[in-house]
């Protein structure tokens, strides 16, 4: 396999500390490390180097030799996208002075996630991220929006199901019912993600979450 893709992989496997322990327990500077994964370094990555980092690492032998296509992406409900679609539709409606984007990068070092709607500041500063599910009480969920939430520096975050706020028996009015609310919604109050009782700005009334 080439070095390029022995780098993307690593890169993708990488979480928060891990490449700081494999500094250690290659005895490589982290600095050099950091440079020689980068997709833009000359550095090659050779197959003897390969196996040493699974095995400092604790990965199969060969996991940093797998091409994109050993990495399926995971079915995704079209519903859920359309339903998505229409909710950032709704927000960009509503926070006119803001950015809508949908989904939404984000990145830390070797630590990357999405969120599937994102609102930003004029000066592109994060200001609440979303994560859709099916399933708003799942604790890895909530795990996974904090962790994204400490990433961006996002002021607030929320979990939404695809329905929140709907009524079936009235499709056709453009309003969302407090008793079909199937949202959760999350404040970074001085360091600290704590989850709050009502959406700000009384976003719900507008948006449905």
């Amino acid at each position: 396999m080439d070095s390029q893709t022995r780098k993307k992989n690593i890169r993708a496997r990488l979480k928060r500390g891990d490449l700081k322990k494999l500094s250690e327990e290659l005895d490589m500077s982290y600095s050099y490390l950091s440079q020689a994964f980068s997709p833009g370094s000359k550095f090659t990555f050779t197959d003897e180097l390969a196996r040493k980092v699974e095995k400092k690492m604790d990965w199969p032998v060969g996991a940093l030799e797998e091409g994109p296509e050993a990495h399926p992406s995971e079915s995704i409900n079209p519903m859920l996208i359309v339903a998505n679609k229409l909710r950032s539709r709704e927000f960009a409606l509503f926070y006119r002075m803001k950015t809508i984007r949908a989904p939404y990068r984000v990145n830390t070092g070797y630590l990357a996630k999405t969120a599937d709607i994102a609102i930003l500041e004029d000066d592109f500063t994060t200001y609440a991220l979303g994560k859709q599910s099916e399933d708003i009480t799942n604790e890895q969920c909530v795990a996974d929006l904090v962790l994204m939430m400490a990433m961006s520096g996002a002021k607030y975050g929320f979990l939404y199901s695809p329905s929140s706020g709907i009524d079936p028996a009235w499709q056709n009015a453009h309003r969302y019912f407090d008793e079909k609310r199937e949202s959760r919604w999350f404040k970074n109050s001085s360091g600290k993600v704590v989850e709050i009782e009502e959406s700000p700005d009384n976003v719900f009334e507008h948006v449905g979450i």
